[in-house]
């Protein structure tokens, strides 16, 4: 038993690492054939499929085009093929993966009913591997809206190996998703003038969270390390955050090993951004969804200016409800966020949060600046408006701090009662003057003590600075 659950690990772990390399690839390129190209390359890296096909849907024509192909003689570039005609266009119509295998001595029969029924290729036919013995075709779905096809050959039977199929499947509708959005940024492009403001609220859709993993069970958690490292890459690295800050803390604790919580910073030519994220969930679902939503995030403030964050955080909140792509009955993903937005020069500060706060700490006294009672991605909170933007002034040497809800949320063992902010502000008064990392220490030390025999309940996060 043991021994079964090692091989399971290790295979999730390997499936969560693929998935991860082939997201970030793919999102790379808003080009249609760079995209498609790169989808196959990445299929004989990781599964040793040596002949492939990527044929794109023309819904209005009912056509599948080739936009790739790797392997071949002929590149067949520019063909197509109709839907519904032969396994390709069948897997395209019914919507199903297919396997074939002794095509040798099938060929010669299903050259006969294509003929005796009258279906040709439309543009030339698409010339396949001349002695291809077995073939997979994988329907590309996003959003349950077919996109195209996956077409693979070999020259050997039963080549594919059907353990593979649901991440083979997984990463097809992955690169379905990566070029629904290259085909749309194509069409808005040919439209520019007349589809600017569609254009400016374009949304690139990420990768689809691999539900397997987000049942994993909880003995096993402790071992995907790697996971965990996977994701501490999009974690700000300690040398960046001090060239742009007077001091700083920070603790980042997971419940399990990988969680939902991130902090974030991305320098500015008139400043620098700060972030803090409290992701539905914790453990592998929580750092599926941390992932899409950083992803997202620099996407959007790549895009766009830094006029308004609360703009900003408007187009975060509308792309990440799209890339869920779920109804409003079963959308209960999303996430709470503060950001804001440090001008070192005029000392100003602006914030803007969505069920986060930001607590100021000068000489005086610590103050609370509340965000929106609504959150990142949820539907059921979508009439409820974010707030403005809050600008403040700030003094060499205040302190700011944001901490997710394992801070607020943790039950005392003795109290029977959340720790709540009342206590937060109560700690931050008596260590106003200490230095930010050991605020953040203490912290969670204080943390600890309040908790006693109780189970941790959510990842724990906290970040705390002070401005240049």
């Amino acid at each position: 038993m043991e021994d079964n659950l090692e091989e399971i690990l290790e295979r999730k772990t390997k499936e969560l690492e693929i998935v991860q390399r082939v997201a970030v690839a793919l999102n790379a390129s808003n080009e249609v054939k760079t995209i498609a190209l790169l989808m196959l390359q990445l299929m004989e890296e990781y599964f040793d499929f040596q002949h492939s096909i990527l044929l794109v849907l023309r819904p209005e024509e009912g056509l599948l085009e080739v936009v790739a192909t790797h392997g071949y003689e002929v590149d067949n570039l520019g063909k197509t093929i109709r839907v519904g005609m032969g396994v390709i266009g069948m897997v395209a119509k019914k919507q199903r993966l297919m396997r074939m295998a002794n095509l040798g001595a099938q060929r010669k029969y299903m050259q006969a009913i294509s003929k005796n029924t009258g279906n040709e290729a439309v543009a030339g036919q698409i010339v396949g591997l001349p002695d291809a013995e077995s073939q997979v075709a994988i329907p590309m779905m996003a959003e349950d809206r077919l996109l195209g096809v996956l077409s693979i050959e070999s020259k050997k039977i039963n080549f594919y190996n059907p353990q593979d199929e649901t991440l083979v499947t997984t990463l097809a509708n992955l690169g379905a998703v990566s070029l629904k959005n290259a085909l749309y940024l194509q069409q808005v492009e040919e439209a520019r003038e007349q589809l600017r403001e569609i254009n400016e609220n374009l949304e690139q859709l990420v990768t689809e969270r691999t539900k397997e993993l987000a049942d994993a069970h909880a003995d096993i958690v402790s071992s995907i390390s790697y996971a965990s490292r996977i994701q501490r890459e999009f974690i700000p690295r300690s040398t960046t955050l001090q060239d742009h800050l007077e001091d700083f803390g920070v603790v980042w604790q997971p419940r399990d090993v990988v969680g939902g919580d991130f902090y974030w910073f991305q320098p500015q030519e008139n400043g620098y951004l700060v972030g803090l994220g409290d992701c539905t969930g914790h453990g592998v679902p929580g750092a599926f969804m941390s992932l899409v939503s950083i992803s997202t995030l620099n996407r959007i403030v790549r895009e766009n200016d830094l006029k308004d964050l609360s703009s900003l955080l408007k187009q975060f909140d509308a792309s990440l409800r799209a890339q869920l792509g779920r109804s409003e009955e079963e959308n209960r993903d999303g996430l709470d966020f503060g950001l804001c937005h440090f001008n070192p020069n005029e000392q100003r500060l602006r914030f803007v949060g969505a069920k986060m706060s930001l607590f100021h700490i000068n000489s005086e006294r610590v103050n609370e600046i509340s965000g929106a009672r609504k959150s990142i991605g949820y539907d059921t909170a979508r009439k409820r408006p974010f707030r403005d933007e809050i600008e403040i002034p700030y003094s060499s040497g205040d302190t700011f701090l944001m901490a997710s809800d394992g801070v607020i949320d943790q039950m005392g063992s003795e109290t029977r009662m959340c720790y709540g902010k009342q206590r937060l502000e109560k700690f931050l008064t008596e260590h106003k003057e200490d230095p930010a990392q050991q605020i953040c220490d203490d912290l969670i030390a204080t943390l600890s003590a309040y908790r006693g025999d109780n189970t941790v309940l959510d990842d724990v996060t906290v970040f705390c600075f002070r401005p240049n």
